[in-house]
């Protein structure tokens, strides 16, 4: 079903319908319902504000028992205020908390994350040593034409592929990692 302008629910399935305004019943399945139903707890990790979008509101509807932000990123790791943005904590604080969730859980464990490092403005934590980024002619075609908006993005991009590359590791290395698909 889907709620109209008026907030009326009606039948239907149009190209312009808004995925916010689903209405969740038999029909319609989101990934954190299909893992639920399977028997596993469903997690959101988000290093931004669950007001963004109102995630806070959203997320239950679509299934998922706990999310976290990055208030609660913050309380677990205060180092990550140090290096929070308009747009939440560093990525690693989120991949953190999955690392710690999966060590602990003693139940099938399904988590989304969200990451937010790799959007304007283009900040890495202070402790992030970039390695040098080299340019091929075509992809530097494709670049903006502001060299240092340039660095900094792509710098960003690096941390965030070096982010989930260092949880990928530890989590290979960790007992759940027999056991987690990614």
């Amino acid at each position: 079903c889907v709620v109209d302008a008026s907030g009326d629910h009606r039948d239907g399935d149009g190209p312009l319908r808004r995925q916010s305004q689903m209405c969740i019943g038999e029909r319609a399945y989101t990934p954190f319902q299909v893992y639920r139903q399977a028997g596993y707890r469903t997690v959101f990790i988000y290093p931004g504000n669950m007001m963004w979008r109102n995630l806070a509101g959203y997320l239950p509807l679509q299934g998922v028992d706990r999310f976290y932000d990055e208030n609660e990123l913050v309380t677990l790791y205060p180092e990550a205020a140090r290096d929070r943005t308009a747009w939440g904590v560093p990525d690693e604080y989120a991949y953190r908390l999955a690392e710690k969730l999966l060590q602990e859980s003693d139940q099938p464990l399904f988590i989304g994350i969200l990451t937010t490092t790799n959007h304007p403005p283009y900040q890495v934590p202070s402790s992030y040593a970039p390695a040098p980024i080299e340019l091929t002619e075509a992809a530097a075609l494709r670049m903006l034409d502001d060299a240092e908006q340039n660095r900094l993005m792509l710098r960003t991009f690096q941390y965030s592929a070096d982010a989930l590359g260092r949880f990928m590791d530890r989590l290979k290395a960790s007992g759940p990692g027999a056991n987690t698909l990614v």
